[in-house]
Protein backbone atom coordinates (compact mmCIF):
# COMPACT_ATOMS: atom_id res chain seq x y z
CA UNK A 1 0.00 0.00 0.00
CA UNK A 2 1.58 3.03 -1.08
CA UNK A 3 1.68 6.06 1.66
CA UNK A 4 0.57 9.34 1.01
CA UNK A 5 3.50 11.37 -0.21
CA UNK A 6 3.64 8.95 -2.93
CA UNK A 7 -0.42 9.42 -3.72
CA UNK A 8 0.18 12.97 -3.44
CA UNK A 9 2.89 12.71 -5.71
CA UNK A 10 1.09 10.71 -8.46
CA UNK A 11 -1.99 12.93 -8.34
CA UNK A 12 -0.70 16.03 -7.95
CA UNK A 13 2.83 15.69 -10.09
CA UNK A 14 4.65 17.41 -7.61
CA UNK A 15 8.22 16.02 -6.16
CA UNK A 16 8.88 15.66 -2.76
CA UNK A 17 11.21 18.38 -1.45
CA UNK A 18 13.74 16.58 1.16
CA UNK A 19 13.67 17.36 4.81
CA UNK A 20 15.77 20.57 5.06
CA UNK A 21 15.80 21.83 1.44
CA UNK A 22 14.24 24.93 -0.26
CA UNK A 23 11.89 24.43 -3.01
CA UNK A 24 13.23 24.99 -6.44
CA UNK A 25 10.44 27.33 -7.67
CA UNK A 26 11.56 28.52 -10.82
CA UNK A 27 12.24 25.13 -12.38
CA UNK A 28 11.56 21.31 -10.56
CA UNK A 29 9.38 22.69 -7.93
CA UNK A 30 7.62 25.53 -9.86
CA UNK A 31 4.16 24.34 -10.41
CA UNK A 32 3.90 22.27 -6.64
CA UNK A 33 5.81 20.64 -4.25
CA UNK A 34 5.69 18.55 -1.15
CA UNK A 35 7.26 19.15 1.93
CA UNK A 36 8.20 16.75 4.81
CA UNK A 37 9.47 16.17 7.98
CA UNK A 38 12.63 14.67 9.39
CA UNK A 39 10.91 11.08 9.19
CA UNK A 40 9.35 11.64 5.55
CA UNK A 41 6.23 12.53 6.77
CA UNK A 42 4.43 14.78 4.27
CA UNK A 43 3.80 18.30 6.08
CA UNK A 44 2.11 20.33 3.08
CA UNK A 45 1.32 19.71 -0.58
CA UNK A 46 1.53 22.85 -2.31
CA UNK A 47 -0.12 23.29 -5.77
CA UNK A 48 1.09 26.71 -7.36
CA UNK A 49 -1.61 28.21 -10.08
CA UNK A 50 -2.40 31.74 -10.84
CA UNK A 51 -5.16 32.94 -8.79
CA UNK A 52 -6.92 34.66 -12.00
CA UNK A 53 -6.28 31.58 -14.12
CA UNK A 54 -8.62 31.10 -17.08
CA UNK A 55 -7.31 29.07 -19.52
CA UNK A 56 -5.76 25.52 -18.65
CA UNK A 57 -3.56 25.01 -21.43
CA UNK A 58 -1.85 26.81 -24.50
CA UNK A 59 0.66 26.73 -27.45
CA UNK A 60 2.23 28.93 -30.35
CA UNK A 61 0.41 27.94 -33.37
CA UNK A 62 -2.15 25.03 -32.40
CA UNK A 63 -5.47 25.10 -34.51
CA UNK A 64 -3.77 28.23 -36.28
CA UNK A 65 -0.49 27.28 -37.22
CA UNK A 66 0.83 29.26 -40.07
CA UNK A 67 -1.67 31.85 -39.18
CA UNK A 68 0.27 35.06 -40.50
CA UNK A 69 1.57 35.65 -43.82
CA UNK A 70 4.51 36.85 -44.60
CA UNK A 71 5.95 39.53 -47.04
CA UNK A 72 8.82 38.48 -49.80
CA UNK A 73 12.00 37.90 -47.86
CA UNK A 74 10.59 38.85 -44.35
CA UNK A 75 11.02 35.71 -41.71
CA UNK A 76 8.99 34.46 -38.76
CA UNK A 77 8.95 31.30 -36.93
CA UNK A 78 6.30 28.37 -36.18
CA UNK A 79 5.01 26.89 -33.33
CA UNK A 80 3.55 23.51 -33.40
CA UNK A 81 0.23 22.26 -35.17
CA UNK A 82 -2.85 21.68 -33.30
CA UNK A 83 -5.60 19.00 -33.37
CA UNK A 84 -5.58 19.17 -37.74
CA UNK A 85 -2.08 17.12 -37.42
CA UNK A 86 -4.53 14.41 -36.60
CA UNK A 87 -5.55 14.62 -40.36
CA UNK A 88 -3.91 12.03 -42.65
CA UNK A 89 -4.51 14.67 -45.47
CA UNK A 90 -2.52 17.55 -43.20
CA UNK A 91 0.37 19.46 -44.27
CA UNK A 92 2.59 21.64 -42.48
CA UNK A 93 2.51 25.61 -43.39
CA UNK A 94 4.18 26.50 -46.20
CA UNK A 95 7.06 28.74 -46.52
CA UNK A 96 6.26 32.27 -45.97
CA UNK A 97 3.93 31.90 -43.27
CA UNK A 98 4.43 32.02 -39.70
CA UNK A 99 2.87 32.00 -36.05
CA UNK A 100 5.40 34.48 -34.36
CA UNK A 101 7.10 38.26 -36.46
CA UNK A 102 7.26 41.31 -36.85
CA UNK A 103 4.52 43.60 -37.47
CA UNK A 104 5.56 45.09 -40.18
CA UNK A 105 6.44 41.59 -42.22
CA UNK A 106 3.23 40.65 -42.38
CA UNK A 107 1.98 40.80 -45.87
CA UNK A 108 -1.57 42.20 -44.52
CA UNK A 109 -3.32 42.43 -47.93
CA UNK A 110 -2.13 39.34 -48.80
CA UNK A 111 -4.13 37.86 -46.01
CA UNK A 112 -7.42 39.73 -47.04
CA UNK A 113 -7.17 38.28 -50.36
CA UNK A 114 -7.02 34.62 -49.29
CA UNK A 115 -10.28 35.24 -46.94
CA UNK A 116 -12.22 37.08 -49.72
CA UNK A 117 -11.21 34.01 -51.84
CA UNK A 118 -11.95 31.31 -49.08
CA UNK A 119 -15.23 32.94 -48.51
CA UNK A 120 -16.71 33.51 -52.01
CA UNK A 121 -15.92 29.82 -52.37
CA UNK A 122 -17.84 28.64 -48.70
CA UNK A 123 -20.64 30.91 -50.02
CA UNK A 124 -21.10 29.39 -53.10
CA UNK A 125 -21.15 26.06 -51.21
CA UNK A 126 -23.48 27.57 -49.03
CA UNK A 127 -25.93 28.58 -51.62
CA UNK A 128 -25.63 25.31 -54.01
CA UNK A 129 -26.38 23.28 -50.19
CA UNK A 130 -29.29 25.10 -49.92
CA UNK A 131 -30.85 25.35 -53.05
CA UNK A 132 -34.39 25.03 -52.80
CA UNK A 133 -34.85 25.24 -48.90
CA UNK A 134 -37.03 27.47 -47.35
CA UNK A 135 -35.64 30.22 -46.14
CA UNK A 136 -33.93 29.65 -42.34
CA UNK A 137 -35.01 30.96 -39.47
CA UNK A 138 -32.25 32.40 -37.41
CA UNK A 139 -30.81 30.50 -33.94
CA UNK A 140 -31.59 34.36 -32.25
CA UNK A 141 -34.79 34.42 -33.66
CA UNK A 142 -35.97 30.38 -32.74
CA UNK A 143 -34.27 31.74 -29.35
CA UNK A 144 -36.63 34.39 -29.15
CA UNK A 145 -39.37 32.35 -30.13
CA UNK A 146 -39.07 29.73 -26.75
CA UNK A 147 -38.43 32.56 -24.85
CA UNK A 148 -41.34 33.12 -22.10
CA UNK A 149 -40.98 35.16 -19.01
CA UNK A 150 -36.71 35.18 -19.03
CA UNK A 151 -37.03 31.44 -19.27
CA UNK A 152 -35.80 29.59 -22.67
CA UNK A 153 -36.34 26.08 -23.71
CA UNK A 154 -33.45 24.93 -25.05
CA UNK A 155 -34.60 21.77 -26.29
CA UNK A 156 -37.42 22.90 -28.03
CA UNK A 157 -34.85 25.48 -29.92
CA UNK A 158 -32.58 23.20 -30.79
CA UNK A 159 -35.14 20.81 -32.15
CA UNK A 160 -36.67 23.65 -34.35
CA UNK A 161 -33.23 24.97 -35.30
CA UNK A 162 -31.68 21.60 -35.88
CA UNK A 163 -35.02 20.51 -38.19
CA UNK A 164 -34.55 23.27 -41.13
CA UNK A 165 -33.51 21.70 -44.31
CA UNK A 166 -30.97 24.57 -44.47
CA UNK A 167 -29.28 23.54 -41.28
CA UNK A 168 -29.50 19.65 -41.71
CA UNK A 169 -28.11 20.03 -45.49
CA UNK A 170 -25.22 21.85 -43.57
CA UNK A 171 -24.77 19.08 -41.30
CA UNK A 172 -24.39 16.46 -44.05
CA UNK A 173 -21.91 17.97 -45.51
CA UNK A 174 -17.84 17.14 -43.64
CA UNK A 175 -16.83 20.49 -44.55
CA UNK A 176 -19.97 22.62 -43.59
CA UNK A 177 -20.89 20.87 -40.60
CA UNK A 178 -19.65 23.45 -38.30
CA UNK A 179 -20.84 26.25 -40.12
CA UNK A 180 -23.00 28.68 -38.60
CA UNK A 181 -25.67 29.40 -40.87
CA UNK A 182 -26.53 32.58 -39.66
CA UNK A 183 -23.70 34.30 -41.12
CA UNK A 184 -24.48 33.64 -44.87
CA UNK A 185 -27.58 35.39 -44.17
CA UNK A 186 -26.38 38.59 -45.73
CA UNK A 187 -25.45 39.40 -49.47
CA UNK A 188 -22.58 37.22 -51.12
CA UNK A 189 -20.70 40.44 -51.35
CA UNK A 190 -21.17 41.50 -47.61
CA UNK A 191 -20.20 38.37 -46.53
CA UNK A 192 -16.87 38.45 -48.37
CA UNK A 193 -15.91 41.97 -47.70
CA UNK A 194 -16.78 40.86 -43.72
CA UNK A 195 -14.46 38.23 -43.90
CA UNK A 196 -11.51 40.40 -45.70
CA UNK A 197 -11.97 42.68 -42.49
CA UNK A 198 -11.35 39.86 -40.25
CA UNK A 199 -8.54 38.54 -42.31
CA UNK A 200 -6.18 38.89 -39.08
CA UNK A 201 -8.83 39.15 -36.53
CA UNK A 202 -8.32 37.06 -33.17
CA UNK A 203 -11.06 36.48 -30.52
CA UNK A 204 -8.58 37.85 -28.27
CA UNK A 205 -5.62 40.13 -28.05
CA UNK A 206 -3.14 41.19 -24.86
CA UNK A 207 -1.77 43.79 -25.31
CA UNK A 208 0.97 45.90 -22.52
CA UNK A 209 -0.19 42.81 -20.09
CA UNK A 210 -3.40 43.77 -20.58
CA UNK A 211 -6.23 41.52 -21.97
CA UNK A 212 -9.21 42.37 -24.47
CA UNK A 213 -11.13 39.41 -26.09
CA UNK A 214 -14.73 39.25 -28.06
CA UNK A 215 -15.86 38.02 -24.90
CA UNK A 216 -16.50 35.75 -22.05
CA UNK A 217 -15.45 32.37 -23.29
CA UNK A 218 -16.43 29.27 -20.74
CA UNK A 219 -16.16 25.49 -21.50
CA UNK A 220 -16.89 24.21 -25.09
CA UNK A 221 -16.05 27.86 -26.64
CA UNK A 222 -19.28 28.81 -25.36
CA UNK A 223 -19.07 32.83 -25.30
CA UNK A 224 -21.21 35.19 -23.22
CA UNK A 225 -21.28 38.65 -22.74
CA UNK A 226 -20.30 38.76 -26.40
CA UNK A 227 -19.29 41.66 -28.01
CA UNK A 228 -21.45 42.84 -31.42
CA UNK A 229 -19.08 41.95 -34.25
CA UNK A 230 -18.90 45.16 -35.95
CA UNK A 231 -17.79 47.15 -32.49
CA UNK A 232 -15.10 44.14 -31.99
CA UNK A 233 -13.68 44.30 -35.35
CA UNK A 234 -13.42 48.10 -34.79
CA UNK A 235 -11.54 47.69 -30.93
CA UNK A 236 -9.15 44.81 -32.47
CA UNK A 237 -8.17 47.38 -35.60
CA UNK A 238 -7.54 50.05 -33.21
CA UNK A 239 -5.33 47.39 -30.93
CA UNK A 240 -3.31 46.49 -33.82
CA UNK A 241 -3.26 49.36 -35.92
CA UNK A 242 -1.46 51.61 -32.92
CA UNK A 243 1.63 49.14 -32.61
CA UNK A 244 4.78 50.21 -34.44
CA UNK A 245 5.81 47.78 -37.19
CA UNK A 246 8.78 46.92 -34.83
CA UNK A 247 6.34 45.05 -32.62
CA UNK A 248 6.42 41.24 -32.74
CA UNK A 249 3.22 39.06 -32.61
CA UNK A 250 2.56 35.82 -31.62
CA UNK A 251 -0.73 33.74 -32.25
CA UNK A 252 -1.66 31.30 -29.81
CA UNK A 253 -4.34 28.67 -29.42
CA UNK A 254 -5.38 28.75 -26.37
CA UNK A 255 -7.97 25.90 -24.32
CA UNK A 256 -10.18 26.28 -21.53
Amino acid sequence: MEGFAEFAKDWYGSQVVPFGEEPDLSEKHKYGYILVDVAGNVVRVIDRTNPNKHWDWWQVGGRWNGFFKLRPGAKGTTGEPGIQRLDPGYRPPPCGRADQCLKGDIDIEGMKDEAGLRAAKEYDKYSALTAGCPKPITWEEVQRKHTKDGETDWEKARNEYGEQPAVKALRSDHDAFWWDLDDFQCSRGEYIDRARANAIRTFAVVKDSQWFERGSMGWWGCVSDEKDEGEWSKQFSGLVDSLPDDTLLTVVDCHI
